[in-house]
């Protein structure tokens, strides 16, 4: 009995240190990219801010099938088929990273130099497209620390990126060149650091061999195809709203939208961060043949999340002059109203997670596809609608439709696919 506790008392003890890691390097990732995007919207005017978000939304589309080639398979076939050479599977990882953030960059210059040759846009989306492997491999970093259980090497690396992106912003707002394009640059050298933290802890620069190359993107491209596939319409759900706004309204109020969205980011990052670390364990008790493990772990963070969201969003609700004041200085005040809407995002975003972890868990990877056409498709066709119709209320409405969809899309599938736990199940899939 006695050993039993002391291994409870062990067990409570890890896992605490992981979470709290995993919540600190939430913190200082996005607190920095936060910060970032707090300092050009508050010290810089809108159209230079609007820029910069609708920069942002095309570099996160790309960012968006890099995850799913790379990212999101590493988590699962990582440690279920690679546990033992982990070393030469990182390092082969790291070579196809920068063939694919090579060939995003080279998209992202020729987007700069054809579709806006004299537009503002023009040289923040170049210094995006230059910075693409840089910045992409912090997001690597990160997560081959949570995929080998190392949170707080993860942390390390965004506490480096966190010091350098704002030392790096502070010195350009005293000097007074703060814009889109250093922005991107004030990401790179922030980058590069968090790179140098990341290879010296890990030691992997080891040149894998042809065929381990070959193998580990075969494995990724057999797991991620759905989620590829899915990334097209994902462009609907995340990112489409602010480029429609740049088209049909202007930079101001592509501008504005995102001013107001960064105020949900908190809730959303921290939903992330739980993702990330719980997904591997909850793949372990599907592995184990734990479906009631998977589903009572899955459904419990996502109570949890649902109602730490539903909180955030009345504090939102509340307090929005006093957050506009005390975060751009009362230059958003017109806008405010919108945060109540945009503050859905979250609430949604945690009641999908937990259908979406029992789905990813169980190797349903085309829950994706599937989930992200129909809300992706919904989030193209009501952006443009709304957005047309109603402006910036109804660009507000249509990003929070694609959310809801999401939650009910997922839980649908949840029920189709999760098995009525019984022996001959738990056979059945463990087996398969």
């Amino acid at each position: 009995m006695i050993l039993l506790l002391q291994s409870s008392r062990n067990m409570l003890q890890r896992w605490s240190l992981r979470v709290g890691f995993a919540l600190i390097d939430q913190a200082l990732f996005s607190g920095a990219n936060l910060i970032l995007n707090i300092c050009l919207a508050r010290w810089t005017n809108v159209t230079e801010y609007g820029a910069f978000a609708t920069i942002t939304a095309v570099f996160l589309i790309l960012t968006s099938f890099y995850d799913a080639f790379v990212l999101e398979p590493m988590m699962i076939i990582g440690p279920s088929k690679y546990g033992r050479n982990f070393g030469g599977y990182l390092s082969a990882l790291v070579l196809i990273h920068l063939l694919i953030t090579m060939f995003f960059g080279l998209v992202l210059f020729l987007i700069s130099r054809f579709l806006f040759p004299q537009s503002s846009l023009q040289n923040g989306m170049l210094v995006a497209g230059i910075s693409m492997p840089v910045i992409l491999f912090v997001w690597f970093a990160r997560r081959a620390g949570y995929t080998i259980g190392r949170q707080g090497l993860s942390a390390s690396v965004s506490l480096t990126y966190f010091i350098v992106l704002i030392i790096s912003v502070m010195v350009l707002l005293t000097i007074g060149h703060l814009s889109t394009p250093t922005a991107w640059v004030c990401q790179v050298i922030a980058g590069m650091m968090s790179a140098f933290t990341f290879l010296l802890q890990t030691r992997i620069l080891v040149i894998p061999s042809t065929t381990l190359l070959r193998e580990v993107a075969i494995a990724h491209l057999s797991y991620s195809w759905w989620i590829v596939l899915s990334s097209v319409f994902s462009i609907g759900v995340y990112h489409v709203q602010s480029i429609v706004l740049a088209m049909l309204i202007g930079l101001d109020a592509a501008g504005a939208i995102r001013a107001i969205s960064i105020l949900t980011f908190p809730a959303t990052h921290i939903i992330s961060a739980i993702s990330v670390l719980v997904l591997p364990v909850i793949a372990n008790d599907f592995g184990r043949g734990d479906l009631e493990s998977v589903r009572s772990r899955s459904f419990s963070v996502m109570g949890v999340l649902a109602i730490f969201t539903g909180i955030y969003l009345l504090g939102l609700v509340l307090f929005a002059n006093e957050l506009d004041i005390i975060v751009y200085g009362g230059r958003y005040t017109e806008y405010m109203g919108l945060s109540g809407v945009l503050g859905l995002i979250p609430v949604f975003s945690a009641v999908t997670l937990g259908f979406s972890l029992v789905l990813r868990a169980i190797q349903r990877p085309e829950h994706y596809l599937i989930s992200t056409s129909i809300s992706g498709g919904l989030g193209f066709i009501f952006s443009i609608s709304l957005t047309s119709a109603f402006g910036l209320i109804g660009a507000a409405v249509a990003m929070i439709i694609p959310y809801l969809s999401a939650a009910i899309v997922n839980y649908l599938m949840y029920k189709k696919w999760f098995p009525k736990y019984d022996c001959s199940d738990v056979d059945r899939y463990t087996n398969s």
